[in-house]
């Protein structure tokens, strides 16, 4: 597999997990205010949406990302530091 096979393969993944995330919450976490699951997938999404950027777009990138992986962070509650 090529390397842009790959990253579209993961991003596929990240797309199937905000989805797969979203269907989960919504059914076991039915008290308002426990999970914003909404936030959640699209930062999943954001996340797979910025695997293959131009050369020119990848500070930026780098900068939505972490800011996703916070809002993901908070959300879930994660405590651990996940690096970019």
């Amino acid at each position: 597999m090529t390397e842009l096979g790959e990253y579209e393969a993961v991003g596929s993944e990240l797309r199937k997990l905000a989805s797969e995330l979203t269907g989960y919450l919504e059914e076991r976490w039915s008290v308002t205010g426990k999970v914003n699951s909404n936030n959640i997938s699209k930062a999943l999404i954001g996340l797979s949406n910025t695997l293959i950027v131009s050369e020119c777009h990848v500070d930026r990138a780098r900068e939505n990302n972490s800011r996703r992986i916070e809002i993901i962070k908070e959300s879930l509650k994660i405590q651990r530091k996940i690096e970019v």
